[in-house]
């Protein structure tokens, strides 16, 4: 096969996260397991993901799905990090951490100096106590009359599979949930699958998300070790073959069914524009990043820690930054756009701010901003604070 280029990759990409005009998606749930889930450290993160993909999105669909069907759920996987995954993909996530999980149980248990007896003694605590029923962390902390902060405890219990976080107080924004006995709230939902099969289910379901990439891509996005992935891409020898992406090398991996979709791929009639949320899945499923950022922006997108903000997305590459605050919403461009990009630019920051606040906002374009590698943690939460 001849060499393919960024282009065709990136389109090929888009249509895969279900982030190109004719690739939205009729069905949430299908969606989220498309895309390799929805990133959830941020509360808001996975309803702006959701409405970028699917038709006629609103937010109490998310909710219903993940507090009265269940067909979603929330759970720590790929490098510790929370997501929205479909319920029966529960099995492969946590049987392919399990090992990353129980280590990182350990550490935590030293970062809050509580003795393993301690842990324990609070664990049987807990699970008794929600036998009755959810609750949050400070209505469990209240019943058992402890002193010690009990978010680590609450944590490393999700992780090993024995509680599960149902609906937040509060608003659709608040990171307040309640906590229940894993068994009791997904009573259908079994956790148990063979470790290997699990890894190596996991690496095509990456590929089926994000290839073609390269192994390196796929060890940083899982968490797990290099080892791990290379002993589960050699299990899908069968599955898979490997590429020359012109800019990007020639051991790009990719799944079979994708080959004949990038040769056939075709430009777009128009400019595929998104105004992508902080840590959205198409900016957090690489290592390398080239694909879709020049390195001199990489600063204003990525903090230290390889976190991304808010992004504004012009077929596939990363053209700016976007905020928003009770005011207006602000835009950031790297470099000037065409007038039709723009006109697009500023028909989706409408439609985000009406989403996201009830009502439409006036557009600031920024002239500059300061670099989040030049910044405190947290700042890609406002991106462009002090210049909207």
């Amino acid at each position: 096969m001849k060499p393919v280029s960024v282009e065709d990759v990136n389109r090929l990409v888009l249509r895969k996260q279900h982030l190109s005009d004719d690739s939205r998606a009729e069905r949430l749930v299908e969606m989220v397991w498309d895309i390799g889930g929805l990133h959830a450290t941020s509360a808001i993160g996975p309803y702006i993901s959701a409405f970028l993909r699917c038709k006629d999105f609103r937010r109490e669909d998310l909710d219903r799905e993940l507090y009265v069907n269940k067909s979603l759920g929330q759970l720590r996987c790929m490098r510790f990090t929370m997501y929205i995954q479909p319920t029966g993909a529960f099995a492969m996530y946590h049987s392919a951490m399990k090992r990353t999980f129980e280590t990182g149980y350990l550490s935590r248990l030293k970062r809050v100096a509580m003795p393993e007896k301690e842990y324990e003694r609070l664990e049987r605590s807990i699970l008794a106590l929600l036998r009755d029923g959810g609750k949050t962390a400070a209505e469990i902390k209240k019943a058992l009359g402890v002193d010690t902060s009990l978010f680590q405890v609450l944590n490393a219990m999700c992780d090993t599979g024995l509680l599960a976080k149902g609906m937040p107080k509060g608003s659709w924004k608040s990171n307040l949930h309640t906590y229940h006995l894993f068994g009791d709230y997904y009573p259908d939902v079994d956790l148990e699958m063979e470790e290997k099969l699990a890894t190596a289910s996991l690496a095509l379901h990456y590929l089926k998300a994000f290839g073609p990439a390269t192994e390196a891509d796929i060890a940083w996005w899982t968490g797990l070790r290099r080892s791990d992935i290379r002993e589960a891409i050699e299990s899908l020898e069968a599955r898979t073959d490997r590429i020359d992406v012109s800019g990007l090398g020639n051991d790009m991996i990719v799944d079979y069914v994708d080959i004949r979709s990038i040769q056939g791929a075709r430009a777009p009639k128009k400019p595929a524009v998104r105004l992508l949320p902080s840590l959205d899945p198409y900016l957090m499923g690489y290592k390398d990043r080239d694909r879709y950022l020049d390195k001199k922006h990489y600063g204003c997108v990525y903090d230290r820690s390889g976190n991304a903000t808010t992004c504004i997305m012009v077929d596939g590459r990363i053209a700016g930054v976007w905020d928003i605050d009770e005011k207006a919403i602000g835009v950031y461009l790297f470099e000037e756009a065409p007038e039709s990009v723009l006109r697009e630019i500023r028909r989706q920051a409408e439609e985000m701010s009406v989403f996201l606040l009830g009502k439409p906002l006036p557009i600031k374009e920024c002239s500059s901003m300061v670099p989040l590698s030049d910044r405190p943690p947290g700042a890609v939460m406002t991106p462009l604070k002090g210049q909207i």
